[in-house]
């Protein structure tokens, strides 16, 4: 499904920015594909610890995009040793990696006991801080926009950003509102049957979307309801998953193969969601087979380890400066 995306709709549409489509060979195709498959034999379908899903989801929208893309990208790997095989066997090498760990047998942890009244009573003076302080920052150019609209919004945010005293407290804020705490009212909401609450999570979503306009923060509302949805079938969850994320991906390409408005709406959730980070990995790995590497000099304590080559720029903007 995956593959016929990327040619059916992807690359048509978004192929100006850079995702062409060369076809490979047969017999590298069908490799790159068994690889993009070999974790499927040991991914756990029971569904037995929360981490499980992240891992699955890694699978999905991680490895198995980058087994596939940079391929149909490049339409060659130049053989088994060639530029895209080191990629792919590390990408298999850290699934297999990572793997183990369901392989370790848990170990019981007591929980500092918390009273219900203090963790609620803090979770919410948190969360109305969090609000105050973003609603103080952000009132004037507060905006839900459409999602295709969505450019002006973002840079009326990064200049607000730009513009704080204090802009580490101000993303923290919205952070952990939007990735944490929100999704946990959601969640418990859904389980106790209290509607309320559920409401006054996507509430918080829908203002913090507004903000900056970030489509993840919207995206987690509906990622709340499918894995409710999906953790009801425990014993099948890791198939459930794959029909629900197959399932979507074929409805999203058969409604784009007519190109219009809503062709660029959809396919552009598949981007964001498979494709786009397969495409900078390929980027980041093709400019640094050929450039220095930083060999970890560029994260903020690790400068010691060795001396950053890319002092004064971030890699987005090197990598973009690169390709043009």
């Amino acid at each position: 499904v995956l593959n016929w995306s990327y040619i059916a709709v992807i690359s048509p549409i978004w192929s100006y920015t850079g995702l062409t489509y060369s076809p490979p060979a047969v017999f590298e195709w069908l490799l790159f594909s068994a690889i993009a498959l070999a974790p499927a034999l040991w991914i756990p379908i029971h569904l037995t610890r929360p981490s499980q899903w992240i891992y699955l989801y890694l699978y999905i929208a991680v490895h198995v995009p980058c087994c596939i893309v940079p391929l149909l990208r490049s339409g060659s790997s130049m053989g088994l040793g060639g530029p895209l095989g080191p990629l792919v066997w590390s990408l298999l090498g850290c699934m297999a990696a990572l793997g183990l760990v369901y392989r370790i047998p848990l170990r019981a942890i007591r929980p500092i006991p918390v009273s219900p009244t203090t963790f609620w009573i803090g979770m919410i003076i948190f969360l109305l801080g969090s609000y105050a302080l973003l609603f103080a920052n952000y009132r004037n150019i507060l905006n839900f926009v459409p999602s295709l609209d969505v450019r002006a919004q973002r840079m009326a945010g990064r200049e607000v950003l730009g513009a704080m005293r204090v802009p580490l407290l101000s993303g923290y804020s919205m952070t952990l509102c939007a990735y944490s705490i929100n999704p946990f009212l959601m969640a418990y909401g859904i389980l106790t049957r209290k509607r309320w609450l559920v409401v006054i999570a996507i509430t918080g979503q829908c203002f913090l979307y507004s903000c900056a306009a970030n489509r993840a923060i919207l995206a987690i509302i509906p990622l709340v309801f499918l894995l409710y949805y999906g953790t009801r079938y425990r014993r099948s969850f890791g198939t459930a998953c794959m029909l629900i994320i197959t399932t979507g991906t074929l409805a999203g390409t058969i409604v784009s193969l007519k190109r219009g408005t809503v062709a660029i709406e959809v396919t552009g959730v598949l981007l964001r969601t498979l494709i786009a980070p397969a495409h900078a990995t390929h980027m980041y790995y093709d400019y640094f087979l050929v450039q220095p590497q930083t060999n970890f000099s560029h994260i903020s304590g690790l400068g010691w380890l060795a001396r950053n080559p890319y002092p004064d720029t971030s890699l987005g903007m090197v990598i973009g400066a690169a390709t043009g």
